[in-house]
């Protein structure tokens, strides 16, 4: 779905095809992907991603994920992610400049 929007085309359905799924690791591995969230081309169609991700958004949302699962973890891993998808969309610019 990224690569054809990208392409300015629609994708072909692969009846076949297999689809792999990677879950982060590690709170690094959740960094690095939401900061290649925020560099994507899915972010331009959020209207304001500071209001979504920002600081105020991302600790409301990080408390009721944690009390709704009962996982105070959960509230770290959306405040870090939270803040690579905003540091990723706040550096695509520069990214894209740059070649990366």
């Amino acid at each position: 779905m990224t690569l054809g929007r990208k392409l300015g085309a629609l994708a072909d359905v692969a009846a076949d095809a297999v689809c792999y799924h990677h879950e982060p690791e590690g709170l690094l591995d959740v960094m690095r992907t939401a900061r290649w969230v925020g560099r994507g081309e899915r972010i331009l169609a959020v209207a304001d991603p500071m209001r979504v991700c920002g600081p105020r958004a991302s600790a409301r949302t990080a408390r009721r994920l944690a009390r709704r699962h009962r996982m105070p973890s959960l509230a770290v891993y959306r405040l870090l992610y939270d803040a690579g998808v905003v540091y990723g969309w706040l550096t695509r610019d520069r990214a894209r400049s740059a070649g990366k």
